[in-house]
Parts: structure tokens; C-alpha cells; sequence
């Protein structure tokens, strides 16, 4: 049987025994733990069976109230600070988005796929496992693009255009899924570390730094596990049904009492309600239900966007028949 340690004591990967052979693991620092224990919990929930772990990494110990330590959500402390310091990555932030990067060299010997996600990942009901053991081919990563490329598929977007990459697709590292031992066994990590090394001016940086070394060599997974528009089109998102909804970019949930917003208002009340519960640094309070929304002249331009890009969505959404099917 598994030993795991106490409730609110640390579990680091060495501590691991009889382990599932997959997990997700989520990245975070304290002041992103309330969202990311939300995301947890709706996967814990709605999987049926617990053939997975399901981690929170963290560079310092993190406290796991007890209720989602019963639903197998642990912390995980990653013992990389000395790492991070060698690049140049400044704690605390933003080296919680790095600790993405390490995933696969600290849990090399417990687990076989990795499926890592932001903490800005609202779950619908999906089959976790299944997506873990899809087949990737040979590659270490399969992700989503990045939803800029959903329109327009033969751009070279954001850095690759800068830095003159000889890829012309851009995913969107919020969601991906990690085939371990190829990770490792093809150097990315030190690949990584050196193309940080060598510079990058850009706010995708840890994103672009996976994009600019894997060129595409990744396999591509439907839109439907890293639904990017959940806000931008909230009517496609609702048509499309997606399994992981990225709430990427701003406005937030968690900020609809400072700007207006398209999410729905049940997803609103639901991030404010699971904060104020947690006691946690991103509570916010709203003067209406759902938070500030847009001016009906807003609304009805944002419907007229739906139109414009239809055919593209359309286009898009055909490649992948099969959602749990990866291309490559």
C-alpha cells in the first residue's frame, strides 16, 4: 500500500511507495494555492476511480487542509531552489511557473506521464486517465496551441516570429501532457536551461522558452483540453463543451468586482465562494451576482465576434474527431 505521511506534513517524491504510475501536478506558491486547490478538487471529484496522484509542487511547504488531503490532493515541496538560482529565476515569483520545467527529473522514478496544468484550469467532467495514456508517439510533450493559432494556423505568433524559430506553431504550455521518460531521456531540461540562459525578452517567457527549444516537436491535442476562450467567446464555449477551461489572460473570475466580464455567473459565484472559504489571498467580494458585466452594446459586438470567426473554429475543431486522439 502507498504511505503516505501525515495529514499536513510534507510529502516530497522520495517519500513515495506503490505510487500510481500517472498524475497531474499543478505549480504554485501561496498566494495561487486557492485556485489551484479548486482545480484539484473538481478532478478528484469527478474522477470515478483513483488510478492517478494528484500534486501540488511547491518550492516551499504549502498547507493542504484536510478535506482535499482526503481526496488524495498532496503537496509536493520540489527541492530545486539552487536550480533556480544558477538561471536567474527570481523567487517567489514567477518561479512557480517554472517549476513546470523540473516535473519530469523529480518524479523520474514514480511516474510514467505527467499531466501538468495551470492553476487558472477550471475541469469539466473528463477522462483523466485516459487522456494520460494517449498515444504521443515518440514526443515528450502534447499540448494545445495557443489560441491565437486557432485563427490563424500558418502565422508564426508572439516569440516565434521574433526570434525567427523555424516553427510556425505556438502552443500554450498551460496545459501539458509530460511523457517522462522521454523528457529526460531527451535532455530537455538542460535544453531549457540554456535557452533561458541565453535570453529571452518576452511576457510568455517560460512559454516561449518551451516553444522555442521544442520547434515543433510536440504532439497537438484538441482545443478541448485547453479551451482558451472561455471568455473571449463564452457562446463557442458553450457549443464546444471543452473538458479543461483555461481562464488565461485577464479579466479573471477572481476579478469581475474590479472589470467586467463574460464568464457566467455560476462560475463567478463559485471561484468567490470556495475562496472565501479557503480564507485565501485572492477573496473577493462582488456588490451582484456574477461581478461586473459588460454593456449590452459590448455584448452584442462580442456576438458579432463569434461570427467572424466561425469558419476558422470550424476548420479547427475538425482536425481532431476524436478528442482523445493526439496529432503528430
Amino acid at each position: 500500500m502507498k504511505q503516505w505521511p501525515a495529514k499536513n506534513d510534507v510529502k516530497n517524491e522520495a517519500t513515495l511507495q506503490d505510487t500510481n504510475d500517472c498524475a497531474v501536478a499543478l505549480c504554485v506558491n501561496q498566494r495561487n494555492l486557492a485556485p489551484a486547490l479548486l482545480t484539484a478538487s473538481r478532478i478528484a471529484r469527478q474522477s470515478k476511480t483513483k488510478d492517478f496522484d494528484i500534486v501540488i509542487a511547491s518550492l516551499t511547504p504549502l498547507p493542504i487542509p484536510d478535506e482535499f488531503q482526503d481526496l488524495g490532493v498532496h503537496n509536493v515541496v520540489l527541492g530545486i531552489s539552487d536550480d533556480l538560482r544558477s538561471v536567474g529565476i527570481k523567487q517567489p515569483w514567477p518561479a512557480a511557473a517554472y517549476l513546470r520545467l523540473w516535473l519530469a527529473r523529480e518524479f523520474s522514478e514514480t511516474y510514467r506521464r505527467i499531466l501538468y496544468l495551470d492553476a487558472d484550469i477550471y475541469p469539466q467532467a473528463a477522462d483523466y486517465r485516459r487522456l494520460m495514456n494517449a498515444d504521443i508517439g515518440a514526443y515528450a510533450c502534447a499540448v494545445v496551441l495557443d489560441k491565437e493559432q486557432w485563427l490563424n494556423p500558418d502565422d508564426p505568433i508572439l516569440d516565434l516570429a521574433r526570434y525567427r524559430s523555424k516553427s510556425t506553431n505556438y502552443f500554450n504550455s498551460g496545459v501539458m501532457l509530460i511523457d517522462v521518460a522521454q523528457y529526460n531521456r531527451q535532455g530537455l531540461l538542460q535544453q531549457l536551461l540554456d535557452r533561458y540562459r541565453a535570453g529571452i525578452d518576452s511576457p510568455f517567457k517560460d512559454q516561449s522558452v518551451l516553444n522555442l527549444v521544442l520547434e515543433d516537436n510536440f504532439a497537438q491535442l484538441s482545443p478541448v483540453w485547453n479551451w482558451q476562450w472561455t471568455h473571449r467567446y463564452p457562446m463557442l464555449t458553450k457549443l464546444t463543451r471543452p473538458f479543461l477551461l483555461h481562464l488565461s489572460g485577464l479579466p479573471k473570475p477572481w476579478t469581475s468586482h474590479e472589470s467586467a466580464t463574460r464568464f457566467s455567473s455560476a462560475l463567478i459565484e463559485e471561484y468567490k465562494a470556495f475562496f472565501a472559504a479557503q480564507d485565501a489571498p485572492l477573496t473577493f467580494e462582488t456588490t451582484r451576482r456574477g461581478g461586473l458585466r459588460e454593456s449590452l452594446r459590448d455584448q452584442v459586438t462580442n456576438l458579432g465576434g463569434h461570427l467572424d470567426v466561425w469558419g476558422r473554429y470550424r476548420r479547427q475543431m475538425r482536425k481532431f474527431p476524436d478528442p482523445d486522439t493526439a496529432l503528430f
